[in-house]
């Protein structure tokens, strides 16, 4: 996925939930500061370490 715009990774996004979770979805950009912090490790509580990779984006990355 390097050199992908947002654009493509958001479509590539949307065709694997879309793929795998048919119906209605609703997706949450929540952006973490650096960590660990206590989200973080509630989040691997709660998803029991199952994780996605991270994406990172940033302002050089798109027009």
């Amino acid at each position: 996925m390097q050199g992908s715009s947002f654009g493509d990774i958001c479509l590539m996004y949307y065709d694997y939930l879309y793929r795998n979770y048919k119906g209605d979805i609703t997706v949450v950009f929540d952006g973490y500061k650096q960590g660990p912090t206590i989200k973080d490790i509630t989040h691997l509580r709660r998803t029991k370490g199952k994780l996605g990779k991270a994406v990172k984006f940033s302002l050089e990355n798109h027009p």
